[in-house]
């Protein structure tokens, strides 16, 4: 109740320095009256007064990418995107949009990559980072990130009249949040995961395919909702009987 009040005060108000000729502009400002810290708690997730958790829809644009079957690591640089809706945004009469600055006033799912060595999101020359919020209270995230992650398992073995292959993922949680508060799943099916088209460093092991796979996660403290993206990588022209090392270092 008291958060509503300040906020018509803040409309109220402050209507002279939200309205404006230009549509863009009044649109910025009525998102920065509606994220004025006292009616706008991005501690909150925007379902959490409902009981319900919050969708997030996850789509992946890979720019990039490295894999070393010995070392069971795969290198990735990907445009990473997640979609959501904020019904406390939903009176913007226009699409917001903006980058690092904005996304700091927003409620933002703690998103992490659980197989994940490092990450790091570009910020050159600025944070690469880019924010919409739209009518209704849609929001859209996106960041450039270098991934370098952990592929499961022991290193592909050549078998007689079999493909070398190799399976690395990017998993994808809520670091705190079980499925009471967030749930994830992939947007734009059946191309949740893109990848530039024509790339190919030439090395032994090439990207087959990209297959995007949901899980739940039973823990003791509830259950979990998390996303996969398997890399399949396929040897180009291992002979059966080469050793893994042998094909990787020509020999």
């Amino acid at each position: 109740m008291k958060s509503t009040v300040i906020l018509l005060l803040i409309l109220t108000f402050g209507s002279k320095q939200i309205y404006s000729d230009n549509p863009k502009v009044a649109a910025m400002k009525m998102f920065k009256a509606l994220t004025n810290p006292d009616v706008y708690d991005k501690d909150m997730s925007p379902q959490l007064g409902e009981n319900a958790p919050v969708t997030v829809n996850v789509t992946m644009y890979v720019i990039e990418y490295e894999h070393n079957p010995l070392a069971r690591v795969m290198n990735a640089m990907v445009y990473f995107r997640q979609r959501w809706t904020d019904r406390r945004l939903s009176s913007l009469s226009a699409e917001v949009i903006g980058s690092q600055s904005l996304a700091d006033r927003l409620w933002i799912p703690d998103t992490f990559f659980s197989n994940a060595i490092d990450v790091k999101v570009m910020s050159y020359p600025t944070d690469n980072v880019f924010v919409a919020i739209y009518p209704g209270g849609g929001v859209h995230h996106s960041q450039r990130i270098q991934l370098t992650l952990r592929c499961k398992g022991p290193p592909p073995q050549t078998h007689k009249n079999t493909k070398t292959t190799d399976i690395c993922l990017i998993d994808i949680e809520s670091y705190g949040h079980n499925m009471t508060d967030i749930e994830y799943d992939w947007g734009n099916r059946p191309n949740s995961v893109g990848i530039v088209d024509g790339f190919d460093l030439g090395h032994k092991f090439l990207l087959a395919g990209i297959k995007s796979k949901t899980d739940r996660i039973q823990l003791s403290t509830g259950k979990y909702s998390k996303l996969m993206a398997e890399f399949e990588f396929v040897c180009r022209d291992c002979s059966p009987k080469q050793s893994l090392d042998a094909m990787l270092h020509g020999h």
